[in-house]
Order: structure tokens, then sequence, then C-alpha cells
């Protein structure tokens, strides 16, 4: 509702913005420095954007795995050493790399394409990053929750391993026991993904602007100012845009992990879990583990942009050698099959 809402006014003020760039004589639609203002291009397929999306989720994720553990533990009713304290720190690490690839890779894979399709139905950037951002973070909660079940009850010290879990939750809770909390990661992963893609997208456009501008300035070559911006760069605005993202959305997080590691009574809906964990703790329990979260955040955006900015470009750029060397076998063979209709032509005349 808040992307339509304010689709109208954040896109009037673009288009306003863009004509008075171009002058009262120019039509509407992108110029040559629009364009150029992009950081990525806008055409990436469906199956780089899985492949990277899942590299780069399964490289935060074993990166930074101790933290998200200490991370749960915060958040915990029962404390953080009797949840565990700083003993296993690996403690579903397994869970959680069967979990990461799939749902990063959804994440992406939705995101970008999604993305591309409301550009093509005249959608301007702010509102299609906004809406494909919620498309990508229902999408990826399909994965992610599950794998999330498992994870923080390990964490929380309630099963010894990854397998145990597995068949502790079949076992009392059957399937709808992985699915434990999917509202409340759902209510998190939007705005989450909303406020994180936006902002990052935002920063990369600010930060080309800005490299335009300085290479204009010192009058360097114009095929400068249209760089892709390295993957470290995209990493540094994914993790402003992470630290933000997490400090927006602390409250829902520790809302979902109560209810996976059974803080909060399993019939509790969301809204009665909130009022019981705020009136037993205050605002306070409500931002619990926020530090951590933040720092989680702030160097997982770092990786996982960089690493996903990486990986994009190397699948691309083996994706277009590939059809390059494709198109060249394929011209080699049509070219093959005309000058074997030729010299059949040729054949025919000198019989004649």
């Amino acid at each position: 509702c808040i992307c339509f809402g304010l689709r109208g006014p954040f896109e009037l003020a673009i288009m306003e913005e863009g004509n008075q760039k171009r002058g009262p004589g120019s039509k509407g639609g992108r110029n040559n420095s629009d364009l150029e203002s992009s950081t990525r291009n806008d055409d990436v397929g469906l199956f780089p954007a899985l492949l990277a999306g899942g590299i780069a989720g399964m490289a935060v994720d074993a990166i930074l795995f101790p933290v998200d553990t200490m991370k749960t533990r915060l958040q915990s009713e029962n404390g953080f050493r009797a949840a565990g304290g700083f003993r296993n720190l690996y403690s579903g690490l397994f869970a959680a790399m069967l979990g990461s690839a799939p749902n990063a890779a959804l994440f992406f894979g939705v995101y970008e394409m999604s993305k591309i399709c409301l550009g093509e139905r005249g959608y301007g950037d702010l509102t299609s990053q906004m809406l494909a951002g919620s498309m990508g973070a229902v999408t990826s909660c399909l994965a992610r929750v599950p794998a999330d079940n498992i994870k923080q009850k390990v964490q929380a010290g309630l099963y010894q391993h990854t397998l145990a879990a597995i068949t502790g939750i079949s076992r009392t809770q059957g399937w709808r026991g992985y699915f434990v909390g999917f509202q409340s990661t759902v209510l998190r992963e939007m705005p989450f993904s909303v406020v994180q893609f936006t902002v990052w997208e935002e920063l990369k456009r600010r930060l080309q602007i800005y490299y335009s501008s300085s290479s204009s300035s010192s009058s360097s070559s114009s095929s400068s100012s249209s760089r892709r911006l390295s993957p470290w760069e995209s990493g540094l605005c994914g993790s402003l845009a992470g630290a933000l993202s997490a400090a927006i959305t602390t409250p829902i997080d520790v809302l979902k992990t109560r209810q996976m590691i059974g803080d909060v009574p399993r019939d509790a809906s969301t809204l009665r879990a909130f009022a019981s964990i705020l009136k037993k703790e205050g605002i306070t329990g409500l931002f619990s583990g926020f530090v951590p979260r933040i720092q989680l955040c702030f160097v997982g955006g770092m990786i996982f942009f960089s690493a996903y900015d990486f990986s994009l470009s190397l699948v691309e750029k083996a994706f277009v050698t590939g059809k390059k060397k494709t198109s060249v076998l394929q011209q080699q063979h049509e070219t093959t099959k005309v000058n074997d209709y030729d010299n059949d032509d040729d054949d025919e005349y000198h019989v004649d």
C-alpha cells in the first residue's frame, strides 16, 4: 500500500527533474546520461541472478554464522548464557547452508525479473525496486523459514545437531513445524528488503553520479563516466543499507526468533506474541540483540553484495562468451550449408 501510495508523487518529481535537465523542448523518456547512471545492466537474466544470489548467500552465512548464533541467543527469553553463551557457535551451520543458497537465489531471481517486468509496464525506478524487493522477500521465505526453524533451534540448544532438529520437528509438530514463524518472517523481510534494496540502489546511483561529475570536471574521457561500480563499492553501499534496515526491523526479528525457538505459545497469534513480549520485558525486550544484529547486517551487507556483484559479473561474462561461441558456430554452420548449396548448383550447371 505504501509503495502504490508514494508512486505518484515520487515519479512526478523524478519526471519534472528529468524534464528540467533535458530542457523544455525535449520529450519524456531517458536520455543517454540517465542510462549511463545505472550501475548494472537492467537485463540481468534469471539464471545469472539465481546463481550469483546463491553464491552470495552461502558466502555471507558461512562467514558470519557465529555472530548470528550470538544474536539468536541474546534474543532468547532464557538469556544469553542459558541459551548456550559462547559455546558451539557453529551449531546449526549445516541447516543454514542448506537454506542460504535457495533463499538468496529465489530472492535475486524474483527481484531482478520483477524489476524488469515492472519497468516494462511503466513503473518508475523507485516503485519497481520497492515492489520487486517485496516480491522477492515473500518468495524467498518459502526456503528461508524451514531452514531458520532448524538452525535457530540448534543455536538455542534445543537440539544437539541439525539431523536431531529435523527429526524432532517432524515427530512433534509435523511439516507445519518447519513453517512456525512464517508470518512474522514475512513481516520482517518485506520492510527489510524494501528499505535495504531501495537504499542500496539509490546509494549506487548517487555514487555513479559523483563519479560522473568528477570525471567531467577533470576533463577525462566520457567512457569513464559510465563505468560499472566495482564489487567492493557495491558492497559498501549494501553495508550501509543493511545496517539501516536492521535497525528498523529488529523488533520483528525478536518476535520471529521467539516464535521459532518456542519462547511464546504455539497457538498465539503474531499480534498476541508481540504484545506478550512488550508486556513482560518492555520496549528493551523488543530490541534484544540490537547491536549484534546491526553489526551482522553491516558486515553481511558488505560481503553479500560484493559477492553478488562479483559472481554476477563472472556469470555474465561466461554467458556472453558462451553466446558468442554459439553464434560463431551457427554462422560457420550456415556458411558451410550455403557453400554446399552453391557447389551443388555449379555441378548441375556443368552437367547440363
